[in-house]
């Protein structure tokens, strides 16, 4: 294995560690949100049409998640007082800047394709205003995923140009990766909060780590309480948005698998290791339903690339009676 795939493999081992040090093993047992959203994300909605390109993802919370065997990989408060958990599937596609060559495009982003599912627990104390959120997922990158059908098919009913070089997209490999985020509410009052954050991600698809802070105004309830909106009545609208910098190791979405060869990758050399990033939300709850707009910008990820941004619209069903 050549160097610069070395550094993640590391990550995995200390991956395993983690889990068997750290990951929880009692049942959760007090009450906890049920719910199922439906995440659609588009660069589209910025204008744009390169580099993460689009993604989707399906998640369902029920309480008797948390009696998976899974479990023990993800981590919780000390004493939590709420809780959630979830699984989930997500699919993510990336191009380069122009969709209408065949050749490959060095010194651009190159076609890639990943689609993986997992499982998450978010879990609260209100009492220290502190959210820690964890998550592992496993998959694959590849065409397995049907990325050039899905954008061609896209494209096709939108009236947009038809994407060529798919062809030269990143080589099939396997996904395993864990994230954790820890989040500690500096200001909680009741039309606005203030928060900063930190979180990470280790495996054989993404390696990073970011600090930042973050806030919420408008008519909410509070980020470090359980999510009740089932039980009111009453129109929610806010805004929340969040500022970071972000230290990159290894993106295998640029860089390609660590068990694969592929025939054109983003060089080691070329990757921006340190990027800055902001996204800000606009939310309406109410009763079971909520609808979220969200957009992203972020520096540039590797050499003389363009800084880039996406957008997303959530919507959220709350299942509980």
């Amino acid at each position: 294995m050549n160097l610069k795939k070395s550094v993640p493999v590391f990550f995995i081992f200390l991956l395993f560690n983690s889990i068997l040090g750290f990951g929880q093993t009692d049942t959760v047992t007090i009450e906890q949100p049920s719910y199922v959203f439906l995440d659609y994300t588009n660069d589209y909605f910025n204008g744009e049409d390169r580099y993460y390109t689009q993604g989707i993802q399906i998640e369902v919370a029920l309480p008797e998640i948390a009696k998976s065997p899974f479990r023990k990989m993800l981590i919780g408060s000390k004493n939590e007082t709420g809780s959630s958990q979830g699984l989930f599937i997500k699919h993510e596609a990336f191009s380069p800047t122009s969709i209408r060559s065949e050749d490959i495009l060095y010194g651009d982003h190159p076609f890639g394709c990943a689609v993986f599912a997992g499982q998450n627990r978010v879990s609260l104390n209100d009492e220290k205003n502190t959210r820690i959120s964890s998550d592992f997922t496993v998959g694959s990158m590849g065409r397995i995923g049907k990325c050039k059908e899905i954008q061609t098919g896209i494209h096709k009913a939108t009236g947009n140009r038809i994407p060529f070089g798919w062809q030269h997209q990143l080589a099939a490999d396997f996904i395993l990766n864990y994230h954790v985020r820890f989040e500690k509410g500096l200001f909680v009052k009741k039309n606005i909060e203030f928060q900063t954050f930190a979180d990470a991600r280790v495996g054989s698809y993404l390696n990073n780590a970011r600090v930042g802070i973050a806030t919420r105004v408008g008519k909410i309830q509070s980020y470090f309480k359980p999510i009740n909106q089932h039980k009111t009545s009453k129109v929610h609208i806010y805004m929340d948005g969040e500022a970071y910098v972000e230290a990159v190791g290894y993106n295998a979405s640029m860089q390609g698998g660590l068990f694969s060869t592929s025939v054109y990758t983003i060089p080691s050399s070329d990757v921006t290791r340190v990027i800055v990033g902001a996204s800000a939300r606009v939310v309406l709850a109410f009763k079971r339903w909520s609808l979220m707009h969200y957009k992203t910008w972020r520096t540039s990820a590797f050499l003389n690339a363009s800084h880039h941004g996406w957008g997303y619209i959530k919507i959220k069903y709350f299942l509980n009676k």
